[in-house]
């Protein structure tokens, strides 16, 4: 920034209108670049694609809930009662 900026402001002194001019339209595309590129920077950042461009995804799955005191008694090995 002060390699461009300290420069055109010394330059800008004894400078023409046409001159003064011209340091102003290379400091506009300068702008312009660097606002383009610091966008492009948070577009990447964020990843805004992908509410546009959603990746394909399968079906969801409907996760089948079991009773876990059912299970349980499935599994309990009871032993026999002597009489």
């Amino acid at each position: 920034m002060r390699d461009f900026v300290a420069p055109v402001a010394d330059a800008q002194v004894g400078a023409d209108p046409m001159q003064k001019k011209h340091l102003a339209a290379i400091a506009w595309l300068m702008l312009s670049v660097l606002l383009t590129y610091l966008l492009l920077g948070l577009i990447l950042v964020f990843r805004v694609g992908r509410f546009f461009f959603p990746r394909a995804t399968p079906p969801r799955v409907k996760t089948a809930h079991i009773d876990a005191w059912a299970e349980a008694g499935k599994r309990l090995n009871v032993p026999e009662e002597e009489s």
